[in-house]
C-alpha cells in the first residue's frame, strides 16, 4: 500500500496539542493506521514544472521529474531545488479510511480520541452561484463519464504545506476511492482564473487545444496529443480507450479546467497567491464521486478553519442537484450486541460516549441508539463497522484477555510438507524464495502474459485497488513482476515460490485451491534446457514423473515451451519466456520458467 509522510508540526498545530512522537504514534496505531515511524523528509522541487517531491533524508535524488519527465542530468543535486528538511510521520494508507489520508482528517479523528472534540464535526455549506451544465452525451458509451460533483472553498491561505497537502490528498483519493482514477478523479483549480457557469461535455480528439499541467514548454495540445505525448496522458489513456470523444470541463469563456480523468490545465493551476478554490470530482459511478468530494471538502475545512464552503448547482437537463451533500447516514446500534462481540461491559451511555469519540452523532431511542455517520466516512456500511469503532475508541489493549477454553495439538498438513520439500530442493539448486500477493489483476494475470481470460478466476466484488481485483490462478505473473521491479539489482536471478492459487472449476460450487510451485531463471544464457533440468531434479526429489510435450502457450517462445503431463493429466508447464511478455514486465534479460501443481483440494492428482 502507498505510504504517506505527514509533517508532524502542522499536524500538532491542527490537533491543538503538543503531543510527543511516541504518544502520537500510539494514537494513530489505535485508529488502525500502520505507522512506519518518524523520519526527516527532504522536499525538492522541479525547476521546470514546479512539482514538489518528497524523499527520505538518505534517499538518492530522482534522475527525472515524475510529472514532466525532465531529465535531471548527471548531477541531480544541481537540478532539483532543495526546499529543506521537515520531520514527518510515515503511515501506510488504510484504503477504507480515506478521511485519514491527510493532516486535516487525522487531526479531526485524534481530537475525538483525545476527548478534545466529540460528536460530529460541523461544516457550514453556503449556497453558491456556481452552475455546471452536464451534456447528456456524457452518458453515451462513446464518451461515458456521466457523474460530476463540484464545490468551492473560499478564504484559503496556500503555503507550502497546504499545497502539498492538497496534491497528496488528491492523488491518494485517486488510488483509494477512485480506483486509480477509474471511478472518481479530482480536479482543484484557482477560482479566480475561471468564470462560470461551467460546462461538462465531450469533445473530439482534435476539437480543442489547451496547455496541460506540468507542461515543459507551454505548448497547447489536443486531447489526442495529450494521450500520446504527455506523461499523465500516457499513464492513464487506458481509461479512455474505445471512446470517440473525451470528457472536458470548461468555463463560460471556453477556458479549459481539465480533461478528466487525465489532467488539469496549466492556466487554472493553484498558485501561492490563490485564495479561492473550485473543486470537481468526475466518475463513472455516483457514490465514489460523492464520497471523494465529501472527503476533500471536509479535509480542506479542517486545514483552513476560516474558509467558507459553497455548493454548486449540477444541471442535467431539467434535473438540478446541489453538491456537495454532507448529510449523514443513519444506523441503528445495539449496545448489547456490541458488548457481546467485543467482550466488554457496555451500556447505552458508555456506547454513546465511545461513538461520539469517533466523531459520530448519537441519539438515544427506546430500543437502542441511532447513530448518524458523517458523509466523509465511506467505510461505515453496517452496525458491525460501528462496533469496530467502539472497540477502537475503547482501546483494543483494554479488552480483557481470556484463556482459550480448549486445547488441541497441531501437526503439519501434508500439502505443507510437500511444499517444504519442494522448497528445500530448489534452495539446494541455487534458488531464493519469494512471496507474492494472493490478490492480483486481470491485466497482470492474463494480458501481460499474452493469455486469454478463461473466466475461471475468483473476482473481488469491491476491490481496494485496480491492482487487486482477482485471486491469482498462477504464481508466474507475480514472479515476473518481481523480476521487473528489481531490474536494477543485477542480471542473474533464480527465484521460486511454493504457495496456493485459486480458481473456479466446472461442476464445483466452491473455488478450488491448488498448491503450486513456480520458479524463474533470469540470465543472459537462460534457456529451455537449463530450466528443464531443474524440473527433472525437482521431480526426483518429490518422487514424481513428468512427460514433456510441446506447448503452444503464448507465454513461451514458439517451439521453446512444453506442458508437463503426469498420468495423462496436465500438471504444469516449462519453457523460455516470449519477448513481448518480458517487455510487458519491463524485463530486458532472457527468462526461463516453470510452474507445477503439487496438491489440489478436490479432485485430480496428489489429493
Amino acid at each position: 500500500m502507498p505510504v504517506v509522510a505527514i509533517p508532524t508540526e502542522p499536524l500538532r498545530r491542527l490537533i491543538g496539542e503538543a503531543i510527543d512522537d511516541e504518544r502520537l504514534g500510539e494514537l494513530l496505531e489505535n485508529l488502525g493506521c500502520d505507522v512506519e515511524g518518524f523520519a526527516p523528509v527532504r522536499r525538492i522541487r522541479c525547476p521546470v514544472c514546479k512539482t514538489m517531491v518528497e524523499r527520505g533524508e538518505k534517499d538518492l535524488l530522482l534522475g527525472a521529474c515524475p510529472e514532466c519527465l525532465t531529465d535531471a542530468g548527471d548531477d541531480p543535486a544541481s537540478f532539483w531545488e532543495d526546499l529543506g528538511l521537515e520531520n514527518a510521520i510515515r503511515i501506510d494508507l488504510l484504503p477504507v479510511r480515506p478521511d485519514l489520508f491527510d493532516a486535516g482528517g487525522l487531526a479531526r479523528a485524534l481530537r475525538g480520541l483525545l476527548g478534545m472534540e466529540t460528536g460530529p464535526a460541523r461544516y457550514e455549506l453556503r449556497e453558491g452561484e456556481h452552475r455546471v451544465t452536464v451534456d447528456p452525451a456524457m452518458a453515451d458509451p462513446s464518451s461515458y463519464r456521466p457523474f460530476i460533483a463540484c464545490a468551492a472553498v473560499r478564504g484559503v491561505r496556500l503555503d507550502d504545506f497546504a499545497i502539498r497537502a492538497i496534491m497528496k490528498l488528491q492523488e491518494n483519493l485517486h488510488w483509494a476511492v477512485g480506483r486509480d482514477r477509474k471511478f472518481a478523479s479530482i480536479g482543484v483549480y484557482d477560482l479566480s482564473t475561471v468564470e462560470g457557469p461551467f460546462r461538462y461535455r465531450p469533445v473530439g480528439p482534435e476539437e480543442i487545444e489547451f496547455v496541460p499541467l506540468a507542461s515543459k514548454n507551454g505548448a497547447a495540445l489536443s486531447p489526442r496529443a495529450i494521450l500520446e505525448e504527455n506523461p499523465k496522458g500516457i499513464a492513464y489513456k487506458r481509461l479512455l480507450e474505445g471512446m470517440k470523444k473525451y470528457p472536458l470541463l470548461e468555463d463560460s469563456r471556453g477556458r479549459v479546467l481539465s480533461m478528466p480523468p487525465i489532467i488539469n490545465s496549466l492556466e487554472t493551476a493553484l498558485r501561492p497567491e490563490t485564495t479561492d478554490l473550485f473543486i470537481d470530482v468526475t466518475g463513472i459511478e455516483e457514490r465514489p464521486v460523492a464520497k471523494a468530494l465529501s472527503v476533500v471538502i471536509t479535509s480542506l475545512a479542517e486545514i483552513f478553519p476560516e474558509s467558507r464552503i459553497e455548493t454548486a448547482r449540477i444541471m442535467r437537463g431539467k434535473n438540478e442537484s446541489r453538491t456537495p451533500d454532507l448529510s449523514p447516514s443513519f444506523f441503528s446500534f445495539s449496545p448489547a450486541e456490541a458488548a457481546r462481540l467485543i467482550g466488554i461491559p457496555l451500556d447505552a451511555d458508555r456506547a454513546a460516549a465511545l461513538l461520539e469519540a469517533m466523531r459520530h452523532g448519537v441519539e438515544r431511542k427506546e430500543k437502542g441508539l441511532e447513530v448518524s455517520v458523517p458523509a466523509y466516512r465511506s467505510d461505515i456500511l453496517h452496525q458491525v463497522d460501528l462496533i469496530e469503532d467502539v472497540a477502537i475508541a475503547h482501546g483494543y489493549d483494554q479488552i480483557p484477555r481470556t484463556r482459550i477454553p480448549s486445547f488441541t495439538q497441531g501437526r503439519e498438513r501434508e500439502e505443507r510438507r510437500i511444499a517444504a520439500r519442494a522448497g528445500q530442493a530448489l534452495l539446494g539448486l541455487g534458488f531464493s524464495e519469494a512471496m507474492s500477493l494472493m490478490l492480483t489483476s486481470e491485466r497482470e494475470l492474463y494480458e501481460k502474459v499474452r493469455a486469454a481470460d478463461p473466466g475461471d478466476s475468483v473476482r473481488v466484488e469491491n476491490p481496494a485497488s485496480q491492482e487487486q481485483t482477482v485471486l491469482r490462478t498462477s504464481l508466474l505473473p507475480g514472479l515476473l513482476r518481481l523480476l521487473g521491479e528489481n531490474r536494477t539489482a543485477g542480471v542473474t536471478h533464480r527465484i521460486y515460490e511454493c504457495d496456493d492459487v485459486v480458481f473456479l472449476e466446472e461442476g464445483k460450487e466452491e473455488p478450488v485451491e491448488q498448491l503450486s510451485c513456480a520458479a524463474v531463471i533470469q540470465d543472459r544464457e537462460a534457456g529451455f534446457a537449463g530450466v528443464k533440468s531443474v524440473v527433472q531434479a525437482l521431480s526426483r526429489e518429490l518422487g514424481r514423473s513428468f512427460r514433456f510435450e510441446p506447448s503452444t502457450d503464448p507465454v513461451f517462445l514458439e517451439g521453446r515451451g512444453a506442458v508437463l503431463l503426469e498420468n495423462g493429466s496436465v500438471v504444469g508447464k516449462v519453457g523460455e519466456v516470449h519477448p513481448e511478455v518480458l517487455e510487458g514486465f519491463s524485463i530486458d534479460v532472457p527468462v526461463a520458467l516453470f510452474e507445477i501443481g503439487l496438491w489440489k483440494t478436490s479432485g485430480g492428482w496428489e489429493e
